[in-house]
């Protein structure tokens, strides 16, 4: 057998099984009669915004164009719970559609197996989050960050065009009009554009009118799915994880877990509880844990520096299964580039990829929290086959052995990966 038949076996065994890991999946999670776990809260908004009102729901707290685009689903004659599954369904599928398109478009000088692979990782990462099968919002925020992309890539080939500045703000207010946290990935999104714009070296009428187009679009999208909560509260419409406890916040719980962990009293992907955060400050004082998320950054920088040091570690393991191989090459090919002056600050400048996966890591390692969800990630984790398989053919275009080599143990370590799961978990299809 040649090496041509051995890859296409085992390209063919990786399909064959994030298709066998989706089908169960879909019977264990999609099909599944009611809530679980973040779907309890999630039903709670939706139930509201069926049976009051998109006002009402708006001023209560929702995730507003989730809810839209479920509805739309729900009046097709689903059950609620299915019509939110089948909103994260579609936003999934639409995310594996516009990073065909991106690759497409962007990368077309890749050959077809670099192509393949990068379509072939991304979604079999999303398969094994399995978050496309939840009535969550998190594919869309993915669907948003290729969407954001696509359109910037655009810019830079037409950087006068109105409609894709306008569509920017577009993609920024519908991303914020969906959940809280797209607020991490937006400094991400602003370092890219401003990066783009000091190297077109524009003159300041023409920043202006650039950004002022993204600014008035934003502005006005939001204003479209927000203005209930605006007029009534005069902020933003949010579904938040509300905690029983009036005193006691979120980023209390995860401090709190984050101190506990470090002195062993807790171990890792446990919380500590409401009860505890308040016997914690009877103790030590008002001020003995950050109230906000921005607190938690400075409130104690040793902590911050040791914690955030914690993670961004633990996030080697759960990359490379999610990633496969491609991550750890891309790793060790990006740490040899540094030493060897090959990568320089200016090349990750120049990639606006790269600028996006090390800030938006950055960013959610140095938030202190009791752990961090590899699903947090989804938005970069599907871009960066793009990055390290682009910068992969770079490096061994002019080597079939290692390319092979390569490719071979990829698909094998991703197909592997989902066996375990595969046969572990076959009986839900009985």
């Amino acid at each position: 057998m040649n090496k041509k038949n051995i890859l296409y076996l085992f390209t063919s065994f990786s399909i064959l099984t994030t298709g066998a890991y989706a089908i169960l999946r879909l019977f264990s999670v999609f099909i599944y009669p009611g809530p679980r776990r973040d779907e309890v809260f999630f039903i709670k908004a939706f139930n509201v915004f069926i049976d009051s009102g998109f006002s009402e729901a708006n001023i209560l707290g929702n995730s507003t164009f989730f809810n839209c685009i479920s509805f739309l689903f729900y009046k097709l004659g689903l059950e609620r719970i299915m019509a939110m599954r089948m909103t994260s369904l579609f936003f999934g599928v639409l995310s594996v559609f516009l990073l065909w398109w991106f690759v497409k478009q962007n990368y077309n000088y890749l050959p077809k197996l670099y192509r393949n692979a990068i379509i072939i990782t991304s979604v079999n990462a999303m398969v094994l989050l399995s978050f496309i099968f939840k009535g969550i919002n998190d594919s869309m925020l993915t669907f948003f960050t290729l969407l954001f992309f696509i359109f910037f890539f655009k810019i830079k080939k037409d950087n006068k065009s109105i409609i894709l500045y306008a569509s920017l703000g577009g993609v920024f207010a519908l991303m914020l009009s969906t959940r809280l946290v797209s607020i991490l990935i937006f400094p991400t999104f602003i370092l890219v554009l401003a990066i783009y714009f000091y190297k077109l070296k524009l003159n300041f009428k023409s920043l202006i009118f650039k950004t002022g187009l993204i600014l008035i679009s934003f502005t006005a999208v939001l204003m479209l799915f927000n203005f209930p909560s605006i007029k009534e509260k005069g902020k933003l419409s949010f579904m938040e994880k509300k905690i029983e406890h009036k005193n006691v916040s979120w980023p209390q719980v995860q401090y709190l877990t984050a101190i506990w962990l470090e002195q062993g009293k807790l171990t890792y992907g446990n919380h500590c509880s409401p009860e505890d955060v308040i016997d914690y400050v009877s103790k030590n004082g008002s001020n003995s844990l950050p109230n906000s998320v921005s607190e938690t950054i400075m409130f104690n920088i040793p902590r911050s520096i040791k914690t955030s040091t914690r993670e961004a570690i633990y996030l080697i393991k759960p990359y490379t299964r999610i990633l496969g191989l491609v991550f750890v090459f891309g790793m060790l090919l990006f740490i040899r580039g540094v030493f060897k002056k090959e990568i320089t600050l200016r090349k990750i400048i120049n990639n606006e990829i790269a600028i996006f996966f090390i800030n938006y890591n950055l960013i959610i390692v140095l938030i202190i929290c009791s752990y961090v969800e590899p699903r947090w990630f989804m938005p970069v984790i599907v871009l960066m086959p793009v990055l390290f398989f682009s910068y992969f053919y770079k490096y061994v275009k002019s080597n079939s052995k290692l390319e092979f080599l390569f490719f071979g143990a990829h698909f094998l370590f991703l197909a592997l990966m989902n066996m375990k799961f595969i046969v572990n978990n076959y009986s839900f299809m009985f």
